[in-house]
């Protein structure tokens, strides 16, 4: 929670019917009774955009509200959680107000939550209800809560709906599906397509850049060597395995290899992990992918005469950069950021501009886990 925000509380919660007016109507009674009984300060209602959660199941309502504990403190939204699945004859819907103390002044800014359910077969109902619910003329974000390969049924009905599609592409059943689904949403419904693994991603690729910065950074990525990455279970041609091929792992190697301007030559299994020839032209980098404890546990470089490492240390939850010369070796620790899925979903919206980097990525990323 960042430092100058604190939580209040839930105002309500409670059951209402399936109606948008009626919640429309509610949500106006909900803040006309706080702003009259506040004697702290105004309530401000604040909405910048729509969160939609098409939720796999019913189990994901926990999840759904996790996020909006964090998200509306960094991007104010209406958000609604929707899912297809549940036990439910009938439509039902839920809804609820949060409130934040904001910076010294005394202020409240709010959000709004609605969680619709409905049975299996009742996906257009469902969507009916969601649309009715978005706040006119304000971005709406659809984030698909399940593999990104099965966004079908009630989000499907959704796409066009929304102006950008979060996705995570470690929930795939198999990488090389899960990829290749991320690619086509994108450019079936011409949507930004944001990937949670991405922004997982981001303290790792800004760490790993900084040791390259300058004109001796520069001079060693030219002599540069092997690539090891460490973390989830082999990768394979048939995407994630038994053992849990970690997409973080994968999406890191195509972010250096099309960073750096390499071409993807072959891959093949190697000690129960995979390796895979990189090619610019004038020179080869192997890059070796090895089975790790977690997924992402670290990146090793090796050029002709150093030895670059940034490592999580799963303890203390710091990533550690060091590197090692003949001359000597230097080491700096640095906190890991929040990777909760509230944190991870405010920075891919606040990363638009990095959709690019990531397209390239992906593609790298699909090659090597399919072979």
């Amino acid at each position: 929670m960042a430092q100058d925000v604190t939580a209040l509380e839930r105002l309500e919660e409670h059951a209402i019917a399936v109606d948008a007016r009626a919640i429309e109507d509610e949500f106006a009674r909900i803040w006309n009774e706080t702003a009259s009984v506040n004697e702290e300060g105004a309530a401000v209602r604040v909405r910048v955009m729509n969160l939609v959660a098409a939720g796999a199941d019913a189990s994901d309502v926990e999840r759904f509200e996790s996020v909006m504990q964090t998200l509306p403190q960094r991007h104010p939204c209406r958000g609604v959680f929707a899912v297809a699945g549940a036990p439910h004859e009938a439509l039902a819907a839920t809804i609820s107000a949060h409130c934040w103390r904001t910076g010294t002044a005394k202020r409240h800014v709010c959000s709004e939550e609605v969680i619709l359910s409905g049975a299996p077969g009742q996906e257009r109902q469902v969507a009916s209800a969601v649309l009715g619910l978005l706040v006119p003329d304000l971005a709406v974000a659809l984030w698909v809560m399940g593999d990104p390969a099965s966004a079908d049924g009630l989000a499907s009905r959704l796409f066009d709906a929304c102006d950008s599609l979060i996705v995570d592409s470690a929930r795939a059943a198999s990488l090389s599906g899960g990829y290749r689904a991320i690619a086509r949403l994108a450019e079936d419904h011409d949507v930004p397509c944001l990937d949670l693994t991405w922004a997982r991603l981001a303290p790792w690729r800004a760490l790993i850049a900084q040791l390259f910065d300058g004109d001796a950074g520069a001079r060693e990525l030219e002599q540069m060597r092997e690539i090891a990455i460490t973390g989830g279970g082999p990768l394979s041609s048939k995407g994630a395995s038994a053992e849990g091929a970690s997409s973080e792992a994968a999406l890191l190697g195509g972010w250096l290899a099309s960073r750096l301007g390499f071409a993807l030559a072959d891959v093949a299994s190697a000690d129960g992990g995979v390796s895979a020839a990189l090619y610019d032209g004038t020179r080869s980098v192997r890059m070796r992918f090895v089975p790790g404890a977690s997924p992402l546990d670290g990146v090793t470089i090796r050029t002709s005469d150093a030895h670059f490492a940034v490592e999580r240390h799963v303890d203390s939850r710091h990533i550690h950069v060091r590197e090692m010369w003949d001359s000597g070796a230097t080491r700096r620790i640095v906190e890991q950021p929040a990777d909760d899925e509230g944190s991870l979903i405010a920075l891919t919206l606040d990363g638009l501009g990095e959709l690019a980097t990531y397209r390239e990525a992906l593609a790298v990323a699909a090659s090597l886990v399919s072979g």
